[in-house]
């Protein structure tokens, strides 16, 4: 293994094509002196926190014009060296989560600092990216009022942390609502997928029991029945609406639960 190298002075492999992630075990080689060089590959993934052994380095550290990602690890720090703007940042996505979109419009929602996306009426065309599923520090997620077009991704069923308003209400998304989304159970202000091609609901919504302002599927093409689950959402205050949403079956009388809302159901 190269971590069981006998080196002392430098190591380096740079502009080669080597890919993956860097190897855990390169920070073994804790009797470096004068220089660790990875630049100028292929490389991906997180910087391993092993690297933060090789506190014995005084000349160069380059893992620039990679494909590295994620936040640097704090061990890092502890390096003498105060090269990070060109021989670590540079060339790689450093803050932002591994795999996001080049996509300018959507790049600096990959940061890893980020806890809000919103890109509401900014006539947004073209496929809801399945990327955003990434985003599982987000507390907060709306891209309403665009031109999107496409199913909704199962992955957005990730965004476990959303705990005020999911709304992609006011495009063109068609398909089954997934059941994944049912996974946002800390959910407590909104759903609002209204005004789109939605066909089905599935009974996995029932768990978004914490709603208190609005759950909507109005001006849909709903053809599946209304699930009794949704009965659960007995904390809403303001609206449960399914008006005009193409509704053929009967509302159960297990939506009794969710009183408050019940007169906002149909039109």
């Amino acid at each position: 293994e190269l971590g069981q190298l006998n080196v002392h002075s430098s190591f380096t492999l740079l502009q080669n094509l080597l890919s993956h992630a860097i190897p855990t075990e390169l920070g073994r080689l804790d009797k470096l002196v004068t220089g660790f060089m990875l630049n100028s590959n292929m490389l991906e993934s997180t910087v391993p926190t092993e690297l933060g052994l090789l506190s014995q380095v005084e000349s160069y550290f380059s893992i620039e014009s990679n494909e590295l990602c994620d936040d640097l690890p704090s061990e890092l720090g502890l390096m003498p060296f105060e090269m990070y703007e060109t021989h670590i940042l540079a060339g790689n996505s450093i803050g932002f989560v591994c795999g996001w979109i080049s996509d300018p419009r959507f790049k600096e929602a990959g940061a890893t600092s980020t806890t809000s996306v919103d890109f509401q009426a900014l006539d947004l065309q073209g496929e809801l990216p399945t990327e955003f599923g990434l985003l599982t520090q987000v507390t907060s997620f709306t891209l309403a009022s665009n031109q999107l077009e496409s199913h909704i991704p199962t992955e957005l069923g990730n965004l476990v942390q959303v705990v005020g308003d999911f709304t992609l209400n006011d495009n063109l998304l068609y398909s089954d609502i997934p059941s994944e989304l049912g996974n946002i159970d800390k959910l407590s202000e909104s759903l609002d997928l209204g005004d789109n091609q939605l066909s089905t609901i599935p009974t996995e919504l029932g768990r978004l029991g914490k709603l208190r302002k609005r759950f909507a599927l109005t001006n849909n093409y709903i053809s599946s029945t209304i699930p009794t689950e949704l009965g659960n959402l007995s904390e809403l205050v303001s609206h449960l609406a399914l008006g005009w949403a193409g509704l053929t079956s009967a509302v159960p009388t297990e939506l009794s639960e969710a009183h408050n809302a019940y007169e906002c159901i149909q039109p």
